[in-house]
């Protein structure tokens, strides 16, 4: 999941993707002193860079030249401005300063234009439901397919998260099979395990005759809700009775995997006083 949420936890327990790197957390941003929109980068390491998209502005003034009004970093204003600079040139044409003087040097020009500095920024967190919701969706699959076995995986039951998980349905579909989770989910099912306040967790909640798989990622609550099981009774008593497992954990940044079986999964549950899991 290619989104701000994840790269925020993977900067938070150092956790490299595929290309050995992590991620930079990049978040929109407004100047609160102009209003200049920027992109605030922050990387794993080292400061936080705002860069801003250059803006050209044309208009014909009614002798036939043109004014051009550039505006963005100094680096990238020099760059627009050497480029309009050598077209000019080529025709033949004289390009100006705002004081009616001849452009000779683009960089002397730069600097004496006028400059807006900005120290303060308000940023807009972005999350994209359907996103993490079809990321939550495929680890549960991938869980259900370890619990219930191939038969479900492959059976029509299994059907709607399976083309969830694979990409297909639209945003309707995926959110019909999440529901939200109780606070007490994570405190109810954690008991002895190292660092209960960070962990993954993943567990079957049997609730009358529905059936649900909890995810929660990183403790966060914005990764943590329910996946609509959809299995036949016969089915979820045959692949619990054959793996024996009903949850599983593991610390946020990988390791300490624990998988809790069909006994120690109730008697946490009964430890518990029966709360109820789900909403």
């Amino acid at each position: 999941m290619r989104e701000q949420i994840i790269s925020i936890e993977r900067q938070k327990f150092g956790l490299p993707g595929y290309s050995g790197r992590i991620p930079d957390v990049v978040m929109k941003a407004r100047s609160m002193q102009t209003g200049t929109a920027y992109e605030m980068r922050i990387p794993p390491v080292g400061d936080v860079s705002y860069d801003t998209r250059p803006i050209v502005d044309r208009a014909v003034n009614p002798d036939g030249s043109e004014c051009v009004e550039v505006s963005g970093s100094r680096e990238q204003v020099t760059g627009i401005v050497k480029g309009i600079h050598a077209k000019v040139a080529r025709t033949g044409r004289k390009m100006l300063n705002p004081d009616g003087s001849e452009v000779t040097s683009v960089e002397d020009s730069v600097a004496t234009a006028q400059a807006q500095h900005t120290s303060e920024f308000k940023t807009r967190f972005e999350f994209n439901e359907t996103v993490v919701r079809r990321g939550i969706i495929k680890i549960a699959f991938g869980f259900a397919h370890l619990v219930l076995g191939p038969r479900w995986t492959f059976s029509p039951e299994a059907k709607p998260l399976r083309n969830a998980a694979w990409g297909q349905g639209d945003n309707e579909s995926v959110a019909a099979l999440v529901t939200g989770l109780k606070v007490q989910f994570r405190d109810v099912l954690l008991q002895s395990e190292a660092n209960r306040e960070s962990r993954h967790v993943i567990a079957l909640i049997p609730t009358g005759e529905a059936k649900l798989i909890a995810v929660s990622l990183f403790g966060e609550p914005l990764l943590t809700m329910a996946v609509r099981l959809p299995v036949t009774a016969d089915q979820c008593e045959q692949g619990v009775v054959s793996s024996n497992r009903m949850m599983v954990s593991t610390l946020a940044a990988g390791g300490d995997i624990q998988w809790l079986d069909l006994a120690d999964f109730t008697r946490r549950l009964m430890a518990a006083g029966g709360t109820t899991i789900g909403e």
